[in-house]
């Protein structure tokens, strides 16, 4: 509602060409912008506050990766991060929520992605052994320094300007929604390696 206001009101000054219209045409622009990364914040929080529910079924997370990585390739390009897979031959079965599993794995992508300002490699890596599902994202960014990695999944805590800090609480929620492990290593100039393990579906 606030935004639709604004954007009568910046009709309106478009009616005059002064620069006295255009100045306030520019403020109510910033104000929309923020209006709008509000509204983001907003959704986290209550998509956040919202208890997990899943709709799981048996999936191969092979190809939940490979529908993942087709969608998300263009924004790693565009970001001139090279995303790369080692996926198994055979089918990894688990029970997951494909939607929210999806959601939290690209957290976890994009967060790497925005990291490596100057590109770099993710690596998304996936096995299975003693009864468990093991996916490793490695990329080659700057790494996270040790007083920050104790606390990026402390609710509101963000290193982003404009971040809500919901998005990898909300990650690991999602994962241990699942009977799952969320991991993450990092060491300052060599790089972030995050580690989920998922139960397997029994046969």
């Amino acid at each position: 509602t606030i935004n639709l206001n604004l954007e009568l009101l910046n009709e309106d000054l478009a009616r005059r060409d002064d620069e006295h219209s255009r100045r306030w045409r520019r403020r109510l622009h910033a104000v929309q912008e923020e209006t709008t990364r509000l509204k983001q914040i907003l959704e986290d929080f209550l998509h956040y506050a919202r208890q997990v529910e899943l709709d799981a079924e048996p999936l191969d997370l092979g190809e939940l990766i490979r529908e993942l990585v087709d969608f998300f390739e263009a924004q790693a390009s565009a970001a001139h991060v090279l995303l790369r897979t080692t996926l198994p031959d055979e089918p990894v079965i688990c029970n997951v929520d494909a939607r929210l599993l999806k959601q939290a794995l690209l957290n976890l992508m994009i967060n790497a992605v925005e990291a490596m300002d100057e590109g770099g490699e993710l690596i998304l890596q996936l096995s299975a052994r003693r009864g468990r599902a093991c996916l490793e994202g490695v990329d080659t960014g700057p790494g996270i320094d040790p007083e920050l990695l104790e606390r990026i999944f402390t609710v509101y805590f963000s290193t982003k300007p404009g971040g809500s800090g919901l998005g990898l609480p909300t990650t690991r929620r999602i994962i241990r929604a699942h009977d799952g492990q969320l991991d993450v290593q990092s060491e300052p100039g060599k790089g972030t390696r995050f580690l989920i393990e998922l139960p397997l579906a029994r046969a």
